[in-house]
């Protein structure tokens, strides 16, 4: 996908998602990994906006120690944070349509 992607905005991201030409498993619909017959099957979903609360969250449930935080691994430099255009929001909010519907417990 990086020959696609490398010089694209943002909207051109969303449209070549929505094509159907980028094809790394991480932009996958994530229904697909924890679903079945619309049911969640698996017992927690940590989400990444909130990981370091939810995973201490976790540990508690399963009555695991957790002393320190999660560590930061593999971290690199970001770029400033773009604009989203309504347009992009529109296709990935359809796009992934079913994972927001996800009903979290």
């Amino acid at each position: 996908d990086y020959p696609l992607l490398k010089n694209a905005s943002f909207d051109e991201c969303a449209d070549l998602l929505w094509a159907g030409k980028l094809q790394h498993q991480g932009w996958s619909r994530q229904h697909i990994w924890s679903c079945e017959n619309n049911n969640l099957k698996v017992d927690h979903v940590l989400r990444f906006e909130n990981l370091e609360e939810d995973f201490k969250k976790f540990c508690i449930d399963l009555q695991i120690s957790n002393e320190s935080p999660l560590p930061f691994l593999n971290t690199s430099p970001r770029p400033a944070v773009a604009e989203v255009s309504d347009r992009a929001e529109n296709i990935l909010r359809e796009f992934y349509s079913q994972d927001f519907e996800i009903n979290i417990r």
